[in-house]
């Protein structure tokens, strides 16, 4: 945890001297955000099932393509396909067991959920380049990187704007009880 506190601020270092959302809308944010993760597990749960369909699918056609000795040359993109997505279905499942347990914790503005939602993003920062160093398409890797780049970057923004509402242990037990 001691590591995750130093990348914590070091990236609220570099979000300091942005301009910040008005107050108003953070509170209405950091307020509402339980029942966001909440829609977030429901998707997070279709994906999930989503994706077992996809590499199920997917080891049926590449079984038959593999049984037609004359067609079939055994690519290694679709072997790169079963591994990303692979990949990719267990960084799912992590960050879907980690909103379910920010969950509750959100809907009490504990700090622990905050750092589980903080938790989710490097997760979800690292599957993305992940992804995209075993995609091998050289032309989307741009394309790709930047989309990531911007997406990682808006989502902490978002996160550091509304980490202020969120206490922590005896602080927000004894906020609770007045």
């Amino acid at each position: 945890m001691k590591n995750i506190n130093k990348i914590e601020n070091m990236i609220e270092g570099w979000l300091k001297p942005l301009p910040h959302i008005p107050a108003k809308w953070t509170k209405m944010i950091a307020e509402n955000l339980w029942w966001i993760v909440g829609i977030g597990i429901i998707l997070s749960v279709i994906g999930i099932f989503s994706m077992i369909g996809v590499l199920s699918t997917a080891a049926v056609f590449l079984e038959r393509a593999a049984r037609m000795s004359g067609y079939y040359n055994g690519s290694i993109n679709d072997g790169w396909f079963v591994a990303a997505t692979v990949v990719s279905l267990a960084m799912m499942i992590a960050s879907a067991v980690l909103l379910i347990m920010a969950f509750n914790p959100l809907k009490t503005m504990h700090k622990k959920g905050w750092d589980l939602l903080f938790i989710i993003a490097l997760v979800s920062a690292g599957a993305q380049v992940l992804s995209l160093a075993l995609n091998f398409n050289i032309y989307n890797m741009f394309a790709g990187l930047l989309s990531a780049l911007v997406g990682i970057a808006i989502g902490m923004y978002l996160l550091f704007e509304i980490k202020s509402y969120f206490k922590s242990g005896k602080i927000a037990a004894v906020e609770e009880k007045k």
